[in-house]
């Protein structure tokens, strides 16, 4: 019982997840060059039935979707014991394989999950790595219909 409200709480964290304050209200995402001016917090902010997709941009709904990320440690679940040297990473999301994009950290390594609620559908590919100056990164595309992408760590 106690593995399955692990299992349950540690899948509930993706874009919920408190991130590193950097003096603004980001919530952890991090913009290429800082967060812009003008930018969109919430649905709140944006008009004619748009959304607020969690790059900041207000996007009509037929826009953005929810994104899956799941990941392995060299084939293993992650856990407790496979994450144990690294507790937390790091995760982009970018429209080319360049990785010009979207970031958000901490996320951590234990939950083997991370879900964006409102993802552009223009990101289509994904990077996770350590949240360490040695990210060692792994890149997969995301599933354009399901939204699903998942990596295998090497550490």
């Amino acid at each position: 019982m106690r593995v399955l409200l692990v299992m349950l709480l540690a899948g509930s964290w993706g874009c919920i997840v408190p991130g590193r304050s950097s003096g603004d209200d980001s919530g952890g995402w991090i913009f290429p060059g800082g967060t812009p001016e003008g930018k969109c917090r919430n649905d709140s902010a944006c008009s004619d039935g748009e959304v607020c997709a969690r790059s900041g941009a207000c996007l009509p709904a037929s826009q953005v979707h929810p994104v899956h990320v799941t990941w392995t440690l060299r084939g293993k679940p992650a856990d407790r014991t496979t994450c144990d040297a690294t507790l937390d990473l790091r995760i982009s999301f970018a429209m080319d394989a360049g990785f010009d994009g979207l970031e958000y950290e901490p996320v951590p390594c234990i939950a083997g999950l991370f879900t964006v609620d409102k993802l552009p559908t223009f990101y289509i590919h994904t990077r996770l790595g350590r949240a360490s100056s040695n990210p060692a990164w792994q890149s997969t595309t995301i599933d354009g219909v399901t939204g699903d992408a998942m990596l295998d760590l090497p550490f």
